[in-house]
């Protein structure tokens, strides 16, 4: 997480029929000791790579507590890396990053279900 490794209580299933994969993710008192905190906030060890070759982004159900953000707050997976980030909507289409420093130590949660193509 977060270019550097933070340490959380975490759980992550997934299911691939044909194509489609399908990730649940929970992490629950991420500790963001040792992270950089102007880092943007993302989740890598993803079972599957994405497709690559159709430039869509992927979207996913998205709860968190002790987090920042302004109005609104999506999981995207997106042709350019291969994992989930964290982005903040605030209300008249701005987007900006959820970064590292966003988090309350220790006791911020994430949880995620996305589905996805490979």
């Amino acid at each position: 997480m977060g270019g550097n490794a933070g340490s959380a209580t975490s759980l992550g299933t997934y299911t691939k029929v044909g194509r489609q994969v399908t990730i649940h993710c929970l992490l629950t008192d991420i500790n963001t000791a040792g992270m950089t905190g102007v880092n943007q906030l993302h989740i890598g060890g993803l079972p599957f790579a994405r497709q690559t070759d159709i430039a869509v982004t992927y979207y996913g159900a998205l709860l968190v507590g002790n987090i920042v953000f302004t109005d609104s707050i999506t999981s995207s997976y997106t042709t350019t890396k291969n994992r989930i980030v964290i982005t903040d909507l605030a209300s008249g289409g701005q987007q900006s990053a959820t970064i590292v420093s966003d988090l309350t130590s220790g006791s911020a949660d994430i949880r995620f279900s996305m589905t996805y193509e490979v």
